[in-house]
């Protein structure tokens, strides 16, 4: 399932759906090639940590298996949520990201760079991933543009998602309550785990956040608070196909 670093290039167009039915086709969207896709691609291309198989990383729950995603993939989710938001008035840098999940780091360092969120966290339950995506963020504050003002910005925690507090509050004590995206690359985890991550987010976000699925969908009979505001169907990625879906938080 492993991609290459920084591989953007050969986008393949996708099949966007909103809740309505309507479908529309999407090139990569401009962010990609920008600066966020050389810095990107840079810190990807250092070797503080060589990239081992993924097999080193897998154990013996699916829920575990290790996966990639490409940052044209995510690029176009982010530009669907930041369009949807300035279309409210809102302002995606005053909100904070958290990828459950998130591996070697490299959607919440994608996350920072595209939309320069308040804070973007990423939470992994392998230590091996975790210490990857630590050592990149060592690189990454050691760039001009990485220094302290960045460093809060970005954050790596071990642990457990299920035991995390990213659904409430703030990152830190005192701090207001921010809406959120939670990002979960979902394709893998168990019906079981899937549901009790939807059922937090849906309990712990504000109204308006955002919770991104991949392969899994939130059904209406769990009575969640969430609207399907956006599909990205059949989009083929490093381990096969798969269906994106954003789910916008309209109640309390």
């Amino acid at each position: 399932m492993e991609k290459g670093a920084g591989s953007c290039a050969g986008v393949v167009g996708l099949t966007l759906e909103c809740g309505t039915g309507h479908a529309r086709t999407m090139r990569c969207v401009e962010c990609c090639s920008n600066g966020a896709h050389s810095a990107w691609s840079a810190l990807w291309s250092t070797s503080t940590t060589p990239l081992v198989s993924n097999k080193a990383f897998n154990s013996g729950s699916k829920s575990l298996t290790f996966g990639q995603c490409d940052l044209s993939l995510f690029a176009h989710v982010m530009h669907a949520i930041k369009t949807d938001a300035e279309a409210e008035g809102e302002d995606l840098t005053q909100w904070e990201f958290v990828d459950l999940g998130s591996g070697m780091g490299r959607v919440v360092f994608a996350a920072h760079l595209l939309c320069s969120f308040h804070r973007s966290v990423g939470i992994e339950l392998v230590q091996d991933l975790h210490a990857i995506a630590q050592a990149k963020l060592e690189v990454f504050l050691l760039e001009p543009k990485g220094e302290e003002q960045q460093q809060q910005r970005i954050r790596f925690v071990h642990g457990d998602i299920l035991e995390q507090d990213w659904a409430e509050g703030g990152e830190e004590e005192g701090e207001r309550r921010r809406k959120k995206v939670i990002f979960v690359t979902s394709t893998c985890f168990t019906d079981e785990l899937f549901e009790r991550v939807a059922r937090k987010a849906g309990g712990g976000l504000e109204k308006g956040g955002w919770l991104v699925t991949f392969t899994k969908e939130v059904p209406p009979a769990w009575g969640l608070p969430f609207v399907l505001r956006r599909r990205f169907s059949r989009v083929k990625v490093n381990w096969g196909s798969v269906s994106v879906f954003l789910y916008k938080k309209e109640e309390c």
